[in-house]
Order: C-alpha cells, then sequence, then structure tokens
C-alpha cells in the first residue's frame, strides 16, 4: 500500500470507524473505554493531514519512511479487526432472524473471537497508535492537505460478487445460506399449498 493509496484508505477506515454496528459492539465490551473509537478516529484524522508532508520527507528521512510502513501495517490491523467485527454482528443479525434452525450451521463456518481477544487487539492498536503519534510529533510534519493523487477504491469488504477471501468468504457463505433458506421455506409452503388444494 504506497502513500497515495494509504492517503486514500484512511478515509474508508474511518467511514468504517462510525459504522453503527461497530460503536455498539465496542460499547458492549467489558473493560473497554467507550472512547476508544473517538480516540482512534481523532488520531487518524490528525495523520491523514500529515500523510502528503510525510510522502515528502521519506525520500530524505529514513525515520519518516519506517514511520510511514508502520502506520501502514496498523491500518491493515485496524481494518481487519473491523472487518471481524462486522461478521460478528452479521452472524448475530442472522441467527435472530432464523433461529437455532441456522444457528449451528453459523457457528460452523468461523470460530468468534473471545471478548478477551477483542479487548487484547483493541488495547495492542491503541497502544500502537499512541507510539506512532508520538514518533510523528518527532519529525515535525507539516498539515499538507489530502493527497490528490489518482487511486482506485477496492471493493467494499461487504461486496459479495466476485473472489472473496478470508472473512469475506464466510460472509458471503452466510447470505447464500440464509438465501437457499428463504427458498427453500418458499417451495415448501407451495408444496403444502399444491397438497391442500388438492385433498380439498
Amino acid at each position: 500500500m504506497g502513500e497515495a493509496v494509504l492517503g486514500a484508505f484512511l478515509p474508508v477506515l474511518l467511514e468504517k470507524l462510525a459504522h453503527g454496528e461497530v460503536i455498539e459492539y465496542i460499547g458492549r465490551l467489558k473493560g473497554v473505554n467507550e472512547e476508544v473509537l473517538e480516540t482512534w478516529t481523532t488520531t487518524l484524522t490528525a495523520i491523514e493531514a500529515v500523510l502528503n508532508d510525510a510522502e515528502e520527507k521519506q525520500l530524505t528521512q529514513t525515520g519518516v519512511k519506517l514511520w510511514l510502513d508502520d502506520l501502514r501495517d496498523l491500518a491493515y490491523d485496524i481494518e481487519d479487526i473491523l472487518d471481524s467485527i462486522a461478521t460478528e454482528m452479521l452472524t448475530r443479525r442472522i441467527q435472530r432472524q432464523q433461529g437455532s434452525k441456522i444457528k449451528s450451521w453459523i457457528s460452523s463456518l468461523s470460530k468468534p473471537k473471545s471478548n478477551f481477544s477483542v479487548n487484547s487487539e483493541i488495547k495492542n492498536i491503541t497502544d500502537r497508535l499512541e507510539k506512532i503519534t508520538n514518533r510523528e510529533k518527532s519529525f515535525g510534519l507539516k498539515k499538507l492537505g489530502v493527497s490528490t493523487k489518482p487511486w482506485k477504491m477496492p471493493p467494499s469488504t461487504s461486496q459479495l460478487d466476485g473472489p472473496v477471501i478470508g472473512r469475506d468468504e464466510d460472509k458471503k457463505k452466510i447470505v447464500d445460506k440464509l438465501l437457499l433458506s428463504k427458498e427453500e421455506t418458499c417451495t415448501s409452503n407451495f408444496q403444502n399449498f399444491q397438497g391442500g388444494h388438492g385433498n380439498s
């Protein structure tokens, strides 16, 4: 992920952080500060403003280049945990809609992370984000505006068309199973109607 791509990726990440289901999920976790998402958002927004300057300075300053590499890795990890939360919330929603009939099948797709695991990941990301912010201050980076370099946004993680891997594949399986379940229900109801109509 180059700097121009990173500059376009951060707004997508910020949008995910503001998603209602993510806020709801984090708010239910015990031992997690409710303001953690606000802290992440504020910090990433401030970092986004200095990316252009960082891109220029990395050519002559190795420290800035390493800082951008670490920021890139952190951005990927933040997206990973947000996608994990989105998958978990999707699973819960379908379980509520379909009941126990589909619950065991969904559970077999991927074992959800424990609250302890999520809490640990959130703390790790918060600590790394704080360190990245402190390092950024030492470089004296200036706000030069948002990058204007062209970049094509990758498919959304919620898009179900085309090749999917990891959690996206789980999401597609869940939705496909849900649609199949509805189709089977409609077919069964139609057959029952035909049988009842023939006996009358």
